[in-house]
Parts: C-alpha cells; structure tokens; sequence
C-alpha cells in the first residue's frame, strides 16, 4: 500500500558533493519509502528501459541516471551510493541522451478529464505533438477447474495516446475523423478536406506529425 504521506527529499538525500556543486536540487523520496515494490515478483516490466540512462533534468548541466517507471508515470533516479529516488512530478522536461524526451503536461482527454502527466514528445522541432507511454498490471488469476491453469500477475503495455498541442491547449486525439472535427469546429471543413487529400490515419504516427503541423499553422 503506498504511503500517502509524501516525504520532500532535497540534494542531501543524494549525499554526493558533485550534485551540490551544481546548485540544482531534486525532489523525492526513497523507493523503499515510496513503496512501489509491492508488484516486483509479477512478470514483464513496469519500466520503459529497464536500465538508467543519463538525462538531464530542466536546464541542469549535470546528466543523472533515470529511468522512466510507465505504470506509475514517475521518474526514478539512482545516486552513486546506489540508492534509487523516486522524483516528485515537479520537473517540466526530462531529456535523456538517447534523444528521447519528456514533458510534463496538462491535457484533456477524450472523456473530457484534465490529466496531468509526463508524455513523450514526438517532434521535437515543433514540439507539437506527444504520445503516452503506458504499462497496465494485470493481477494473477487462479485456476477455475481441474483443467485450466494458474495465470501469474503481469506487467503489459498499454495502448498509447497521441496530444496534440493547439494554440496553448493539448488535446488528447480521437480515432475518428468525425470526431476530430468536432474536437475543432473552427476547422472541421479544412480538417476534413486535409484528411481526405492526405489519406490521414489517426493511428499512424508519422500522419499525426502531419495533422499536428497543419493544425498549428
């Protein structure tokens, strides 16, 4: 069961000289304290790379070892005394230096909700468009006869979203075309008529870029 009570833990948790030379502190708290371990026998994984890689955290000159954690949409840092932080949701930009980059971002989605979230930022020129990531858990299922078979708890990704970002707005993408009409029925006929010339599929990534980039003119 997570702790609700959210312990705020400046550079001195990190207890290295190098990151207080850089006079950039990071907010969190200690996995072990966090407790998102309670799943940690399920198969697959919760994290977007297993591994961390180096990022670097809004306008830091250092890099620091991250790692994405998808089911919880959490960074998760680890110190050189090898203890791992979990990040507060209070950084705007986390850009890892394999040229994958996050934002930190407030958008609505197709049931009309407000979410704030970190999503992947897909062209990065135009910084228009975004994708989630998702992990899903699915809990282990026990035999219901004598002929079927235990099932073990599991990690599996989810289906990904696009948002697209329109004026100073960010939207979650629908499947259909009518229904993006509606998103934006100051633009319903050119939309339509961009969509039929261009043979546009919502579900095609490099067809979004395209839409993003015609929306936003």
């Amino acid at each position: 069961m997570k702790k609700t009570l959210m312990i705020t833990a400046l550079v001195g948790l990190f207890t290295t000289s190098n990151y207080a030379q850089q006079d950039f502190q990071l907010q969190g708290q200690s996995l072990y304290t966090y407790g998102i371990n309670k799943k940690s026998e399920a198969q697959g994984s919760k994290y977007l790379t297993e591994g961390f890689l180096e990022a670097k955290i809004d306008d830091s000159v250092k890099d620091f070892p991250l790692r994405f954690n998808a089911f919880e949409n959490k960074f998760e840092h680890k110190n050189d005394s090898g203890q791992v932080i979990v990040l507060d949701n209070v950084y705007n930009k986390i850009a890892f230096s394999t040229g994958l980059t996050f934002e930190l971002i407030t958008y609505t989605n197709l049931e009309n909700n407000v979410n704030k979230e970190y999503l992947e930022l897909i062209n990065l020129s135009s910084r228009n468009l975004f994708k989630t990531n998702k992990i899903t858990f699915i809990d282990a299922k026990a035999p219901v006869n004598g002929y079927d078979t235990a099932k073990p708890a599991k990690y599996v990704p989810g289906k990904s979203s696009y948002i697209v970002k329109y004026g100073d707005k960010y939207f979650e993408l629908p499947k259909k075309t009518k229904e993006l009409e509606k998103m934006f029925p100051e633009k319903s006929e050119e939309l339509k008529s961009f969509v039929k010339t261009n043979k546009t599929k919502l579900d095609k990534e490099s067809d979004l870029i395209k839409l993003a980039q015609f929306l936003n003119k």
